[in-house]
């Protein structure tokens, strides 16, 4: 879908206002209710029929036989015409459920085609495993020790340039690689020996990505956060709140501010307060979280003894729909900084930090809807992502989200499906492949389409322009003069025995 008025080789919807989403359980109820309105209007006729046999019109016949039977003739269209609209409703009921049957087994019959195909491919590739492993260890060892060597270290910058190049051109390879992962991790089972199996939950090899992630994950410690403030203490000896530089006049001034949060040491987190003047000048306050992403690639056992909270294994738990110890941490920082729970808050994010605000959303929601015996939750209502994989992770419920995705950065797709197309979720891709994954992942182009949300909602294009308002609407943006935004900084890590 794409919004009007955009520039569609800028930026591209889906989801949001625009989007098209269809639930088979709805059509099934609605099919039910159609059927349910033909019976009563069957019964209805039916029973109309018995006043030709009126007491009352029966006697007065005689006096004006043929009004009498201009009036039973009436009465007899009039019911076999209710007849032909229940028979008609009946057909519409059946027409309606037999599309919501087609649709639903449609898309599991192309579903279940494109995960047959994907774990097909994958298979074999873990069924190559030695052989790659092996090759891209010689290659590796070649390139290492023969940097001297005149063509060597060309030839081996080359061939890393054009595998960079490859992925960052075609990212949906790697998007169906993710999606097969259940083939993937049974063909490295083979190589493990018939007691593989033994280590996956439930004793069996994963079915799909998510079950896959969750697998792998168990390799990697979660542990408890701790949680530090990083900026001058209050009297109390709390983190104060300080100034804040950064704008919040549009979706581009809240992604320049989460870069400026990602240049801090890792684990580094800001909780912006965003005080504005409401309608009839009443004071309004919302909370603005900023969240950057991974900062530890260590894969086990190293990563068992890193204080890095947003690692690998972090990674890995969220994609498998599980919360981690840097989204706890994020939710300590929050509580430990005095945000109250009912004031508007929105997470932002970039990579896993974009998951950790979709995990926490859903999270709080879900407390929220449910309550919860260990406290309020706190009043998400807005999550803004950039290059992050979602597609696995729990709809967070009456929550608007924003999501941003280059189409040369392979991270979001390292979920193996796209994100859902629903009302409240409006994803925008944009062109950006610089041939390196690390660029096309960074901060640069993600601004740039931010920028370019806010030029959309200007235009009046209905995501960007309904996303944007909403924003204004809890208190997040306001001009410069019409803000005064404060900061405090926070740090989240892993407790480490």
């Amino acid at each position: 879908m794409r919004d009007n008025g955009s520039d569609a080789t800028t930026l591209r919807a889906r989801g949001g206002p625009g989007g098209l989403i269809v639930r088979a359980a709805d059509l099934h109820r609605l099919a039910g209710l159609i059927g349910h309105e033909a019976e009563d209007l069957a019964r209805e006729a039916w029973c109309s029929r018995s006043w030709c046999t009126d007491a009352d019109l029966a006697l007065s016949a005689p006096l004006s036989p043929a009004t009498a039977a201009e009036a039973e003739t009436a009465i007899l269209h009039a019911a076999g015409a209710a007849v032909g609209v229940a028979a008609d409703a009946a057909r519409l009921g059946t027409s309606v459920a037999m599309a919501a049957w087609t649709y639903e087994h449609a898309e599991q019959a192309a579903e279940g085609l494109w995960l047959g195909f994907d774990d097909a491919v994958a298979l074999r590739v873990g069924l190559l495993a030695p052989a790659l492993v092996t090759w891209g260890a010689t290659g590796g060892a070649a390139c290492r020790h023969g940097r001297d060597v005149p063509g060597v270290s060309q030839g081996c910058a080359v061939a890393s340039h054009s595998l960079e190049s490859a992925l960052t051109a075609h990212p949906w390879l790697v998007e169906h690689l993710v999606h097969g992962g259940s083939g993937l991790v049974a063909g490295l089972s083979l190589w493990a020996g018939p007691v593989a199996p033994l280590g996956w939950p439930g004793g069996r090899p994963p079915l799909n990505t998510q079950g896959a992630s969750r697998g792998l994950q168990q390799l990697f410690v979660d542990g408890t956060p701790l949680v530090r403030g990083t900026g001058p203490r209050g009297g109390l000896g709390q983190s104060a709140w300080q100034a804040d530089t950064g704008g919040v006049t549009g979706v581009g001034a809240l992604m320049r501010s989460l870069h400026t949060t990602a240049e801090k040491p890792g684990g580094a987190i800001d909780i912006r307060r965003v005080t504005t003047s409401g309608p009839g000048g009443v004071t309004r306050t919302a909370y603005i979280v900023n969240i950057p992403g991974t900062d530890s690639w260590l894969p086990p056992p190293a990563q068992w003894h890193s204080r890095s909270a947003p690692d690998l294994g972090g990674n890995l738990r969220l994609v498998g729909n599980q919360p981690t110890v840097y989204s706890r941490g994020v939710v300590q920082a929050m509580v430990r900084a005095g945000v109250p729970r009912s004031a508007p808050v929105m997470l932002v994010g970039h990579s896993q930090g974009g998951m950790t605000a979709y995990q926490i959303a859903a999270d709080q929601s879900r407390l929220r809807a449910t309550g919860s015996r260990h406290g309020q939750a706190f009043n998400i209502t807005h999550v803004i992502t950039a290059g992050s994989p979602l597609a696995t992770m729990t709809v967070p419920d009456g929550v608007r989200v924003l999501s941003l995705e280059a189409s040369g950065d392979i991270v979001p797709d390292l979920d193996g499906a796209p994100n859902p197309d629903r009302a409240g979720h409006l994803t925008y891709s944009f062109e950006r492949d610089r041939g390196d994954i690390g660029t096309n992942h960074g901060f640069d182009g993600y601004e740039g389409a931010a920028a370019g949300v806010d030029r959309l909602a200007a235009r009046g294009a209905p995501g960007a322009a309904g996303f944007v308002d909403s924003l204004r609407l809890d208190g997040f943006l306001a001009a410069d003069d019409g803000a005064t935004v404060t900061t405090t900084g926070w740090e989240v890590s892993r407790a480490v025995s």
